[in-house]
């Protein structure tokens, strides 16, 4: 794409997102506000799509404005979609942080409450976008949003319970943002669990479950068994307490059923024998730090 081109093609998109949520206009600007945010979410991960996301934040409209309003409207599905163009945004470390530093107040409300409705795909659209801010946040808003992590924890755990062997999409994904999410704090500041520790290994006991008792060959239900082995290896690695808490718990059986698990031939097509290899190597060292500490 040439410079004009780009120039062309970020101008196009803002016009679209000239629509005010506020007005709640059901009219042909509210249908290129929703054409552009999906626009906006799909863009690739290419520096020329970064550059995209850059302009659209650094322009000097009410575009972005627009963009994150509309996390506060009624409509769910415009709220879903808002998230996702967000998600999208924070996806550039520049792009990202310059909204933050701009809107990052407003987000964490609007968000939050979002996180807290009873749709669970506004729950997870919400945590999705909550991960990446993890990872490109000051320390200042990292912290803001550390106050997240027991209501992450206790959603996680409410879901697994009212849904033990759920194959719903919705329910993957929540687990799955909200573990990302999780995940990413043990790359910012992993004391954040410290008070909650016992509570995530709680929910990480109940997943574990899910995984070995009720597998999902799905592409979402192998992303769950990844995250939730590099989540435990990591919390193995840097809390010291986390083996002994295991042992309390009683997971050592079912973490010698979920390195089995790691064995078959599913997760090797699914994964690729690289990350099997990865997971298989990590189970294999929180299995050993467990059984060291009995």
């Amino acid at each position: 794409m040439e410079p004009e081109e780009l120039t062309s093609y970020v101008a196009s998109l803002v016009h679209c997102l000239r629509w005010m949520p506020a007005t709640d206009v059901n009219d042909e600007t509210k249908t290129d506000f929703i054409e552009a945010l999906t626009e906006i979410s799909a863009l690739p991960a290419e520096s020329i799509d970064m550059e995209v996301r850059r302009l659209l934040v650094e322009d000097t409209s009410d575009a972005i404005k627009h963009v994150v309003s509309a996390l506060s409207c009624r409509d769910v599905l415009l709220k879903c979609k808002a998230a996702n163009a967000i998600g999208s945004i924070c996806t550039s470390r520049v792009a990202g942080q310059r909204l933050l530093d701009v809107y990052g107040e407003e987000l964490i409300t609007s968000l939050t409450k979002m996180a807290t409705t009873k749709n669970t795909w506004a729950q997870a659209d919400a945590y999705s976008v909550f991960g990446w801010m993890v990872v490109i946040a000051e320390e200042s808003m990292v912290q803001q949003l550390a106050r997240l992590v027991p209501a992450a924890i206790k959603l996680l755990q409410r879901n697994l319970s009212a849904h033990p062997s759920s194959t719903r999409e919705e329910d993957a994904n929540l687990c799955i943002y909200c573990l990302v999410f999780l995940l990413n704090f043990t790359q910012r500041d992993v004391s954040v669990f410290n008070a909650v520790h016992r509570e995530l290994l709680l929910m990480l006991q109940q997943l574990i479950a899910r995984l070995v008792h009720d597998p999902s060959h799905e592409a979402e239900g192998m992303e769950l068994v990844r995250l939730t082995v590099t989540l435990l290896s990591t919390l193995v690695d840097q809390s010291p307490d986390t083996t002994s808490l295991i042992l309390e718990l009683k997971m050592l059986p079912e973490l010698l059923k979920l390195r089995k698990r790691l064995q078959s031939t599913e997760l090797q097509v699914m994964l690729g024998p690289e990350d099997v290899d990865d997971l298989q190597q990590r189970m294999a060292i929180v299995n050993d730090a467990v059984l060291a500490r009995r």
